[in-house]
């Protein structure tokens, strides 16, 4: 055993240069390596399943592994619950990129590929979690008779288990089980319905709000993609209390998260019922005018997303989005003066733009009309008021 493994560490090295790839293939070497995944040593089964996850990342050798009984073998090692993550990873390397060959992935199906690895999903070993994870998501990836097979299976219920605060998967195995529910779950009203059932908003909403910085971030991902789902879901993401958290998410550090908080808020507004939600907080419209507000002390270019993205919160205001740089209004004669209103001025909030950025709200049918300058007050400055660029976008209309 010992002149085998030192063996494999010689071929694992050799196989590292690119150049000595065909050479070894030409050589024969896939049918040793497979020998020793079959009978070998712990260690030897580990270089030998390094060695062949180099050699296959070649799609044109995937056909010699197969022709050896290197699926058989390499599936054997992922579905015994007695080897360890550094071997159950190279192992499911290998699979991974035999998986793109489709004759070989429908023999990994048939094989009980799926089942296999949604139990080893469970496992206590991280590495193995997360490989397990990772390789079902591959072989999922554009194909929806596994996905549906996936679901069938319990997958979608052994992924919420992994999310689950009081169990004991690293942050790393959660975040790869969040996206891993993107590709599975978000796919079809049934899985939605299947996550929904199981507390998934909910686990998802404690991530946002009390998890590392990384997982925060797959979780607003999340959220800002099931936020363009169905309106039924997005009540419901209303109900659990997704709104005040996304408000809290525009002033992040990072302007990914305040973009897809910025969308998903959107998104999520445009149903009447978290509409009214939204507008009956004071807080939540003001906050998020004062973005918008250089004279509050932000800065306009820090938070520009958000003319773009918010753009449903109709009855009180409305954010239009554009592609350049717009102007309030061509005509620099115009002054503007604003009052905002919500509900034919049932509980009205006033809010105190600077001089640049006033309105006269006018019931129309029309977005709004400006007044003339001379039937409002005069502006502080004896000169006419210049048209004010706003950028990224511009606060179209108050309604």
């Amino acid at each position: 055993m010992k002149i085998q493994e030192e063996s494999v560490k010689v071929i694992s090295v050799i196989a590292g240069f690119n150049s000595y790839k065909a050479v070894l293939i030409e050589a024969g070497i896939i049918a040793p390596l497979i020998r020793v995944l079959e009978s070998g040593s712990y260690l030897g089964k580990e270089k030998a399943a390094r060695t062949l996850h180099i050699l296959t990342e070649n799609s044109n050798n995937a056909w010699s592994v197969s022709a050896h009984g290197g699926v058989t073998a390499l599936l054997k090692i992922c579905t015994n619950g007695d080897d360890r993550g550094e071997l159950i990873g190279p192992a499911c390397g290998v699979l991974r990129n035999l998986s793109g060959v489709e004759e070989i992935k429908r023999f990994m199906v048939e094989g009980g590929a799926i089942s296999a690895f949604i139990k080893l999903m469970k496992s206590k070993d991280e590495d193995s979690q997360i490989n397990s994870i990772e390789f079902l998501k591959i072989m999922a990836s554009g194909d929806e008779a596994i996905r549906h097979l996936f679901i069938r299976s319990g997958g979608i219920h052994s992924l919420i288990h992994v999310l689950d605060p009081n169990s004991p998967f690293s942050s790393k195995a959660r975040e790869i089980a969040i996206q891993a529910i993107e590709s599975f779950g978000f796919s079809s009203t049934s899985s939605l319905k299947i996550l929904l059932g199981s507390g998934f908003l909910e686990l998802l909403l404690f991530f946002i709000r009390n998890g590392e910085v990384s997982i925060q971030e797959v979780a607003v991902k999340a959220t800002y993609h099931l936020s363009g789902a169905s309106d039924e879901l997005k009540k419901a993401m209303g109900d659990v209390g997704f709104m005040p958290e996304l408000v809290r998410l525009l002033d992040a550090k990072s302007f990914e998260i305040r973009e897809m908080a910025a969308e998903a808020l959107s998104n999520m507004v445009s149903v009447q019922r978290n509409k009214r939600r939204f507008l009956q907080e004071d807080c939540n419209v003001g906050h998020i005018l004062k973005l918008l507000d250089p004279e509050e002390g932000k800065s306009v270019k820090h938070h520009g997303f958000l003319p773009f993205h918010l753009t449903s919160v109709t009855g009180t205001i409305k954010l239009r989005r554009a592609s350049s740089v717009a102007f309030l209004f061509p005509d620099s004669s115009v002054s503007l003066s604003s009052s905002f209103f919500c509900d034919n001025s049932e509980a009205p909030w006033i809010f105190a733009l600077p001089s640049h950025l006033r309105y006269r709200h006018y019931k129309a049918p029309t977005s709004f009309i400006a007044a003339p300058s001379s039937s409002l007050p005069p502006s502080p400055s004896s000169s006419p008021m210049p048209t004010t660029p706003i950028a990224a976008g511009t606060l179209s209309s108050v309604l």
